[in-house]
């Protein structure tokens, strides 16, 4: 994975009880890939929050609550990715992802 830009800030809450991911999304040649649907759920299970990475590939989820979670991609026609991650209170989790062909 290529070196990753700057995501920004997330406001995290001061008592540490809810954390964030945040990452950027990757194609298969080491391309940032705005648009791509980006989803985090229960490990395993349809995510429960969307977004879409923005015009630097970026994306982020604030206030989540901490323990695992899963981030999913889907992103032209490229195959959709999954990346499981452990949300810490008071912290950003990195959820960088590249897809594959």
């Amino acid at each position: 994975i290529p070196p990753r830009p700057a995501n920004g800030d997330i406001i995290l809450s001061t008592n540490g009880s809810t954390g964030a991911v945040a990452g950027t999304v990757f194609d298969p040649f080491d391309q940032v890939l705005p648009g791509a649907q980006v989803g985090i759920g229960p490990v395993s299970a349809p995510a429960t929050s969307t977004t879409t990475s923005d015009v630097d590939g970026r994306f982020r989820f604030p206030a989540l609550i901490p323990g695992p979670f899963d981030v999913t991609v889907t992103g032209g026609l490229f195959a959709a990715g999954r990346l499981p991650v452990v949300v810490v209170g008071g912290q950003t989790t990195d959820g960088t992802i590249k897809l594959e062909r």
